[in-house]
């Protein structure tokens, strides 16, 4: 039974619609990342990242990432010259922005401006995941 459904979903166009990683709507691209990559600076511990919008998909404004960060990983101390806004979906994170520090969890929204040094920490005992958007340099 199982054979024949496959055999039926593979005729389908739907079914390969279903299984790509990305496909357009009109000119609405959606996308599905699978690839997840640790950042290679120094300073940054037990991080995956997935890009999930970016130049490549015609976003010409902003790329959209998404993070996870096992428990008592971080980001390195850093800073840059564009601001980004975080949404945390699950987990806690310790956020140091400048010279303070804010525990915050699931539906926080975070902005973090340009050129303040920053980073962030999983302080719970579960993967922490968030959204990260961040605008492109002009």
């Amino acid at each position: 039974m199982l054979t024949r459904l496959k055999e039926f979903l593979a005729k389908l166009s739907l079914f390969s619609f279903l299984f790509r990683n990305r496909f357009t709507i009109n000119t609405a691209k959606i996308m599905k990342s699978l690839k997840a990559k640790s950042p290679e600076e120094p300073g940054y511990k037990d991080i995956q990242v997935r890009w999930l919008i970016t130049k490549d998909d015609g976003a010409k404004n902003f790329a959209m990432r998404y993070f996870e960060v096992k428990p008592k990983g971080h980001s390195a101390h850093h800073s840059h010259s564009w601001e980004h806004e975080v949404f945390i979906l699950d987990g806690h994170y310790l956020v140091e922005c400048g010279d303070q520090e804010k525990r915050v969890g699931p539906g926080y929204a975070i902005f973090i401006p340009p050129n303040v040094p920053h980073c962030f920490k999983n302080v719970g005992d579960k993967t922490l995941k968030f959204l990260c958007f961040t605008p492109y340099e002009k």
